[in-house]
């Protein structure tokens, strides 16, 4: 029902006119991850049997493929997709693929894309097989885990996870995945290199929904909270591993500039710096907000209205208090950018041990099974 020049709450499900279209027999394509579906496609084994950078599969080869899925781990650049894959592989102890497995696909270059293909059936990701075309999203699975790029910015990763989920509703995996952003962001009330974890996310009117116009002057809203269970789990987990820790509501906008209340883009500014201030102080002081980012809201909202559980594990790389420049040095800037992935990866691995699914490794302070 459309209430015309209100809003209304969506409904939770995935889209299953194109579920009922996929077992009727017709091709669906992820476009932006270079998959294609459809009943009978033969199982990829070479690169030259793709189609128009798209790879096509058979449901049921998907579900074989990501039968065993059990977490989703996005992030912003393809880069900490192939730096983050061989650690969790190496933290649960997983091996290379073997047998059918999507083989080399493409290589992203600075320059485009060009073929890579190599005797061994492995790309430059520490032995760990990209899935689909990597131009435009990098996603590697490892044992259990799908690692995933969804670029920076709403626009990216309403694709990512629309796609993302309905890639997991064909492989029938949605109920059984738990799904984690992981980034960065900028600290509220929060010391540079401390981790966050979210509760929820709110939009620039500080509500907790992510609106989509009717089109008939109302709005779509979509609940941005997090799943309660990720979320106490993340904190554990970053307890556990040494890091100080803070939760509450992310302020998700899109844009990274004058969203976010910064003074310090290319255009001028209409908040004077006590201005900015104030409403630092009452996003902290009033509605708990301890981090501002791009992303959580689309991934939270859209991923709880496909029943996916999902939550945000990010890293403060500036105190917003202290100034907007992201000064850091780039060694400590480095250092930051694994935090949050060792907090995701030790969560994984006691869910996993807790499950049965690998043995149970005492942690060591550097963020390594041991």
């Amino acid at each position: 029902m459309r209430f015309d020049g209100g809003s209304y709450i969506t409904p939770k499900g995935v889209n299953q006119d194109v579920l009922d279209e996929i077992a009727a027999g017709k091709e669906h394509f992820l476009y932006h991850f270079g998959i294609g579906i459809k009943i009978g496609a033969p199982i990829i084994r070479d690169v030259r049997d793709m189609i128009g950078k798209v790879f096509l599969i058979d449901p049921s080869q998907l579900r074989d493929m990501l039968g065993d899925l059990r977490f989703v781990v996005g992030c912003g650049k393809p880069n900490r997709v192939r730096k983050f894959a061989p650690q969790v592989a190496e933290a649960i102890g997983a091996k290379p693929p073997s047998g059918w497995a999507f083989r080399d696909m493409l290589q992203s270059t600075a320059f485009g894309l060009m073929p890579m293909i190599k005797p061994d059936g492995f790309v430059s990701t520490g032995g760990w097989r990209p899935i689909g075309d990597m131009g435009r999203y990098t996603t590697i699975k490892c044992g259990p885990i799908l690692i995933s790029s969804h670029g920076m910015g709403f626009g990216s990763a309403e694709i990512w996870i629309e796609e993302m989920a309905m890639l997991l509703h064909i492989a029938g995996v949605h109920d059984q995945v738990e799904l984690i952003r992981l980034g960065t962001g900028g600290g509220v009330d929060m010391k540079k290199g401390e981790i966050f974890i979210a509760k929820q996310a709110v939009n620039q009117d500080l509500m907790p929904y992510h609106y989509v116009n009717t089109g008939e002057g109302g709005v779509y809203l979509y609940d941005a909270s997090a799943s309660p269970e990720i979320t106490a789990g993340l904190i554990a987990a970053a307890r556990r591993v040494g890091f100080i820790v803070h939760s509450g509501a992310v302020l998700s906008v899109d844009g990274f500039y004058g969203p976010q209340f910064r003074r310090d883009g290319g255009t001028a500014s209409p908040l004077v710096p006590e201005e900015q201030m104030r409403i630092l102080a009452k996003l902290r002081d009033e509605l708990g907000i301890k981090m501002m980012e791009m992303e959580a809201l689309v991934i939270l909202s859209r991923a709880k209205a496909a029943g996916i559980a999902a939550s945000l594990c990010n890293v403060a790389i500036v105190t917003r208090e202290q100034g907007d420049q992201i000064d850091s040095k780039p060694h400590e800037l480095a250092d930051f950018d694994t935090r949050p992935a060792t907090v995701i990866q030790e969560y994984m691995r006691g869910r996993l041990a807790e499950e049965g699914a690998i043995p149970w490794r005492r942690h060591n302070p550097l963020g390594r099974a041991a």
